[in-house]
């Protein structure tokens, strides 16, 4: 899953992450 912020950053909910949201910009 993949969820576009309005700021324009990407989060990215992963499971090999601890199942956490990593942040891309």
């Amino acid at each position: 899953v993949v969820v576009t912020l309005a700021s324009g950053l990407e989060m990215c909910d992963t499971t090999t992450d601890g199942g956490g949201w990593t942040i891309f910009q």
